[in-house]
């Protein structure tokens, strides 16, 4: 506990005891060595300890402040930042995984309208449905999804369990079928 009180903890960039006591923890070799504090009297010993405890106080919170502003810089060294704007398609982080097999994401989901600074309301897009979710667990479509398909842009006309519109000329397919081939399956010798 002694070692513990007399400390220096990077945080507030002073001793426990220090912070507690507005003086240096004496450890038991420091009894011997040092000379014994001055005596005061009574008004003085106060108003010297107010005045001692405004300043620690004041310097711990200026340490927590510059603390807390290092911690961030910490954590957000890695982070990588995007802006997502109305309209946008995304993938959302799945939480729950019951097989590693299990995709890492799903969707994808239409950003619909922002709910909070880090927060946004998405659109499912194949079942219509509505969920709120964290930046952090997006991840935004910038390729290789045809978001302009009528197909895939639900509308208000559109209701959850109509049928897409036929493919057409003007209307492509989303995706096109394989060419089928005739695979020999018997072994050679």
């Amino acid at each position: 506990m002694a070692s513990l009180n007399s400390t220096i903890n990077t945080s507030i960039s002073e001793t426990p005891h220090y912070i507690l006591f507005a003086q240096d923890k004496r450890l038991p070799y420091e009894l011997l060595a040092k000379k014994p504090n001055p005596v005061y009297n009574m008004d003085d010993f106060v108003k010297t300890n107010v005045h001692t405890f405004q300043q620690i106080h004041q310097r711990i919170q200026h340490s927590l402040a510059l603390s807390k502003a290092d911690m961030l810089l910490y954590h957000n060294k890695s982070a990588s930042n995007f802006s997502l704007d109305i309209g946008d398609i995304v993938y959302s982080l799945v939480e729950v995984k019951h097989s590693k097999l299990d995709p890492k994401f799903d969707g994808p989901f239409r950003v619909i309208a922002k709910e909070h600074v880090n927060k946004v309301k998405l659109l499912r897009l194949k079942k219509h449905t509505e969920t709120i979710a964290h930046l952090d667990s997006l991840k935004k479509v910038h390729s290789g999804l045809d978001c302009e398909d009528p197909q895939f842009i639900p509308t208000v006309s559109q209701r959850p369990h109509s049928s897409p519109p036929p493919a057409s000329p003007e209307n492509p397919p989303l995706f096109s079928q394989p060419p089928q081939h005739s695979y020999n399956l018997r072994s050679h010798t």
